[in-house]
Formats: C-alpha cells, sequence, structure tokens
C-alpha cells in the first residue's frame, strides 16, 4: 500500500492560498484583496478545491482547513 500525500499537496499552491484567505477572511472579495487578485480568479481557484476535496459547504472547506493544518484554530476564531 502506498502512503497518501500530505493533505496541503492535493491542492496547488494557489488554490490552497485562496482557500486559507477565503476560510479567515470570510468572502472572495477579501481573499482577492488580501492575495492581490481578481473575485472571479479566486472563485476558479475555489471551485478547483471544492472539488479536489470533494466538499459542497462552506462548513465543510473550513473543516478541512482546521484539520489540515492550512488554519490554525485561533487565527480562525481570531477572524470571526
Amino acid at each position: 500500500m502506498t502512503a497518501r500525500p500530505p493533505v496541503a499537496t492535493w491542492l496547488s499552491p494557489r488554490q490552497l492560498a485562496a482557500v486559507r484567505e477565503y476560510v479567515l477572511g470570510g468572502s472572495r472579495a477579501a481573499a482577492a484583496a488580501a492575495l492581490g487578485i481578481a473575485r472571479g480568479t479566486v472563485a476558479v481557484h475555489l471551485r478547483r478545491a471544492y472539488a479536489t476535496l470533494g466538499v459542497h459547504h462552506r462548513a465543510d472547506l473550513v473543516r478541512w482547513s482546521l484539520r489540515a493544518g492550512v488554519v490554525e484554530m485561533d487565527e480562525w476564531m481570531e477572524e470571526e
């Protein structure tokens, strides 16, 4: 049996950055502003991340981000 790659490698660096900023910032607009890219680009990164991870809801994406260590609970709670 082969070992699974670390979960953070399932996404491209840009997808990972978009997910992180989206989870912390609360909106595609906030993620776009933080990354210096268009909202539409963030939407594409998020759509692909959702598909890759097999998640369907924002709550699932937040849960994955916390479990994968993409976002720490302290920083996520700070943003809320």
